[in-house]
């Protein structure tokens, strides 16, 4: 690890299993190779005469081999020439206990405690059916506890327990479990009736409320008076919004920070997103609001339109058993790419870190409210998000844990065919995209009901890009990247203002995938967005 917390890597990337490294429950892993290599188990696809994403060998498309107009990428449309993309570890950041209602901490190097475990019992049980059942109470309640947050499958399970100590802890966790069914199981079949009928009750007694009362309020999370309405709407509404960019060119060094013309700023999964839409075999229709201001481009992240599979809630389900400290937010790895002249600047937020290199328990403010008793010394302070809300950065000087010891806990039902080479696919693009040393990957398959993990595999980087074609992916990136800036930031007027990027692909795998580039919004949010980017750009000038 280097002092100055940055480490630089090109692909491929070195592996770093083995040894040491491995830790000391290597033995319940399913290894994709012996000692990390990826030899034995291993094999590659399965049919085809080329790596997944070249444009020969069997079952490929018999699409044209070139894009047909300058808005269209396709995995035939990419130059052969060789690309070698840049990854830069930045600095790594955690959010801390708040130290009080109006401020939220940020520790930089990350304290990390969010830590993989050693020991998993297998088959692990994903049912949300049998897990609600194990744990409701003879009233129709349930324990608010991390056994509870971690059965119902919670993005954000830190939300809930911050209501544990209440009064009203019990109606809360009954609210939880009805949302969560009738988000995830709306038919409530089987066993999931009787739980949903008893919580019912629950809630309707404690909250003197009819049935349909009850359901208004949780369908549409606007009642202010709901116990626990503000942490159900972290974990039950998907609405559109901005990275924390403020505190990213904070923590910037300061080479990076005098020469942000022309970069990127955007969450990790916009890139893979990008990256891994030639190779899809579905067909995509996204859309990404994009701020073009003092010649750079702020991507957003869109509210999600998906509708909402139990497959989703499994993986967190799966993420609380195989992480210590799964109800804390994730570390955060500011990193920066560099792909043939394009500057893309992310906040990734890998699993776990293995366990020989977390810190402990989470770290805690003393009385007074710092952090200096784990060497953490106030930086700065800032408006955070929210106008009325500020953030206190944290800094200590010794090194930030590297990204090649975090994990990655992915869930599927399976690995095989041409939905499974996908998946690896984004696998090896989320976890290169950082430099992770490993992504932890579980599948049902083989299960009676499609509920139970019945095998765990490790892979590297190295281990999933064996069979790939991975300088196109990154052409292919890179010429999408370099489109997306030329028609914005290239334009007349420098493209200042508010844009709209869609991302379509039809279905089927070879089809093009067209980018398309409007003026303006259909919401009103750039304004705040706009003046946020504002701000922090007149706060940098200021501190130079």
């Amino acid at each position: 690890l280097q002092r100055d917390q940055r480490l630089m890597m090109s692909y491929p990337y070195p592996s770093v299993r083995g040894g040491k490294e491995h830790g000391r429950g290597a033995a319940w892993w399913e290894h994709s190779g012996r000692n990390g290599s990826s030899q034995g188990q291993y094999k590659g696809w399965e049919h085809g005469d080329g790596a997944y994403g070249q444009a020969r060998g069997k079952g490929w498309s018999n699409a044209s081999s070139a894009a047909a107009l300058p808005n269209e990428f396709s995995i035939h449309s990419a130059s052969v020439e060789q690309v070698w993309p840049q990854v830069t570890f930045l600095a790594s950041y955690s959010y801390a206990t708040k130290s009080n209602g109006a401020a939220k901490d940020v520790l930089s190097p990350a304290w990390n405690s969010r830590r993989l475990r050693e020991d998993f019992t297998m088959p692990f049980d994903l049912c949300l059916d049998r897990s609600l059942a194990r744990l409701q109470l003879e009233d129709g309640g349930f324990n608010l506890d991390h056994e509870f947050v971690a059965a119902l499958g919670l993005a954000q399970p830190g939300a809930a327990l911050e209501h544990a100590e209440s009064e009203n802890a019990g109606v809360v966790a009954a609210l939880y479990a009805l949302k969560t069914i009738g988000t995830y199981k709306p038919d409530c079949l089987g066993g999931l009736q009787n739980i949903w009928s008893r919580a019912e009750e629950l809630c309707c007694q404690r909250l003197g409320k009819t049935s349909n009362e009850l359901w208004t309020c949780l369908d549409t999370l606007e009642d202010d008076e709901l116990p626990g309405v503000d942490a159900l709407r972290k974990d039950f509404r998907s609405e559109a919004r901005w990275s924390f960019f403020e505190l990213w060119i904070r923590l910037f060094p300061d080479d990076v920070r005098q020469s942000l013309s022309g970069s990127i700023w955007c969450p990790r999964f916009f890139v893979v997103d990008l990256a891994s839409a030639p190779w899809s075999p579905y067909d995509i229709e996204k859309e990404f609001p994009i701020i073009c201001k003092h010649g750079c481009l702020f991507v957003g992240q869109p509210g999600d339109a998906l509708k909402p599979m139990d497959v989703m809630r499994q993986g967190y389900q799966l993420e609380a058993g195989l992480v210590e400290n799964f109800w804390l937010e994730e570390d955060h790895l500011l990193t920066e790419l560099r792909l043939n002249g394009a500057r893309v600047f992310y906040s990734a937020a890998p699993d776990a870190v293995e366990s020989f290199m977390c810190n402990g328990e989470p770290l805690e403010p003393s009385e007074e409210g710092d952090y200096k008793h784990a060497a953490y010394q106030l930086d700065c302070s800032f408006a955070g998000k929210s106008s009325d809300a500020m953030c206190n950065v944290w800094k200590a000087e010794w090194p930030a844990v590297g990204p090649e010891h975090f994990v990655e806990v992915k869930k599927t039902t399976h690995l095989n065919g041409m939905p499974g080479k996908f998946k690896k696919l984004k696998f090896w693009l989320q976890a290169a995209l950082v430099g992770c040393g490993a992504v932890v990957v579980a599948t049902t398959e083989g299960s009676q009901d499609q509920d139970y993990v019945t095998k765990l595999q490790r892979f590297t980087i190295g281990d999933l890009a064996a069979s790939l074609d991975t300088n196109r992916i990154w052409a292919t990136l890179s010429a999408m990247l370099q489109y997306v800036l030329r028609e914005t930031c290239s334009t007349g007027d420098g493209g200042e203002g508010a844009w709209m990027l869609h991302i379509t692909k039809a279905h089927g795998f070879g089809a093009p995938v067209r980018l398309g580039l409007q003026r303006g919004w259909s919401s009103s949010g750039n304004i705040e967005i706009e003046a946020r980017i504002d701000a922090m750009f007149d706060d940098m000038l200021q501190a130079v």
